[in-house]
């Protein structure tokens, strides 16, 4: 069975690719540069895109069945 991610959704700006702003968007964890953070949100879609990319990873480096 596959757990899916619980997120919750607020009204912000997608910081992961699109860069739209005033969309919903969720938490993904923080940012940290020069000891600053600030908080790494994205939107539906790029969250989707950003989940078949690890994926498409995870298949890839699972080992050949024995």
């Amino acid at each position: 069975m596959i757990r899916r991610m619980e997120s919750r959704w607020v009204f912000g700006d997608c910081r992961l690719g699109c860069q739209s702003t005033g969309v919903l968007v969720t938490w993904l964890g923080p940012v940290q540069w020069d000891g600053q953070h600030s908080p790494f949100m994205t939107c539906g879609p790029c969250l989707s895109r950003l989940r078949a990319q690890a994926e498409q990873y995870f298949i890839k480096r699972q080992p050949a069945a024995a």
